[in-house]
């Protein structure tokens, strides 16, 4: 966590799950990622490549942040609904008033 003036800065992983993109399969297989760990990545960027029983189609994030994880790998058949990827995203809110001035930690 870092604060900076009276706002507070918290980090948290935000876990993608592989979303519906097949009426006929419950499996998609993963083709490819277009990013790697450590990469910045905007909400509704391409992250990966998946083969559905139609076409090829581009998984978008779902939030901006940092991209830290990838859960399935290129070739591998993943469950709708399956966790993909992880994503570290920065929550800011402001501080209460009794946390004290600026730059300091609990």
């Amino acid at each position: 966590m870092r604060r900076i003036g009276q706002i507070e800065r918290q980090t948290m992983k935000l876990k993608m799950k592989m979303p519906d993109l097949s009426a006929n399969e419950a499996e998609i297989k993963v083709v490819r990622w277009l990013v790697e760990p450590g990469d910045p990545v905007q909400r509704g960027q391409p992250l990966l490549e998946v083969e559905t029983d139609k076409a090829t189609v581009e998984v978008e994030s779902i939030a901006s942040g940092i991209f830290r994880e990838a859960l399935a790998a290129p070739d591998e058949e993943v469950e709708v609904g399956a966790l993909i990827a992880a994503i570290e995203v920065e929550n800011v809110s402001p501080l209460a008033s009794e946390h004290g001035g600026e730059g300091e930690t609990p």
